[in-house]
């Protein structure tokens, strides 16, 4: 069965999407769709990628998050998630080493 919904939100923030298995994101918990203060969700893909946070109304780069591993090199993670309460972001999912990047 067609449905008749299309995507309200698409973002190529960073360029062209990136594949499934190689991305993730994360809706800042506390969102409301009534407050676009609130309206934003991080991603990141991985590689030498730092985490993003965007804007879900624009599509907009609000911040970015750059993790650095043992030897200070920038590592993008492959994981990224917000604590319940929305103050910190959390990337995990180095290939050098286990870590939690905090931020």
């Amino acid at each position: 069965q067609d449905y008749p919904w299309k995507a309200s939100l698409t973002s190529h923030q960073g360029g062209p999407p990136p594949s499934a298995s190689s991305a993730s994101y994360a809706w800042y918990p506390l969102m409301t769709s009534s407050s676009p203060l609130t309206s934003l969700y991080a991603t990141c893909r991985g590689n030498s990628m730092p985490i993003h946070l965007i804007d879900a109304y624009t599509s907009q780069l609000r911040a970015s998050y750059r993790p650095y591993n043992g030897v200070d090199e920038l590592e993008g993670p492959t994981v990224v998630e917000f604590s319940p309460d929305g103050s910190r972001i959390y990337g995990t999912g180095f290939k050098t080493d286990r870590t939690i990047a905090v931020f």
